[in-house]
């Protein structure tokens, strides 16, 4: 009995800070790990960053693809350019015209005729 009343005595003071003190461990490990703590706050903004230089990039994409549309228009189109790129991606050329490579691809840079 004397064993059990001083277990008692130690023990009835000490139940509310070892409680209080558990509430707080508690509630501090869940703002570091849980779903909304400050880890997971990390990868969401390190998710965001990502997505806005994903955005930053398709807009200047879009805006590239925005000119070259542009200049298919009727009022903007120029034909020499039309020509030009025509005669280049069809590999089509008058029998008369004389075509001079200057690109490093063919590997010449003398005329040669063309078909």
């Amino acid at each position: 009995m004397i064993v059990a009343r001083r277990l008692k005595r130690f023990v009835q003071p000490a139940i509310w800070p070892v409680i209080g003190v558990g509430l707080v461990a508690y509630f501090l490990s869940h703002s570091v790990q849980g779903n909304h703590g400050l880890i997971a706050r990390e990868t969401l903004m390190d998710r965001i960053i990502r997505a806005e230089a994903s955005v930053s990039t398709l807009k200047a994409e879009r805006q590239v693809l925005e000119r070259r549309v542009h200049r298919l228009s009727a009022d903007a189109l120029d034909l020499d350019m039309l020509d030009e790129r025509l005669r280049v991606m069809l590999n089509y050329s008058h029998p008369n015209e004389m075509i001079i490579y200057r690109d490093g691809a063919t590997g010449a840079d003398e005329n040669q005729a063309s078909r």
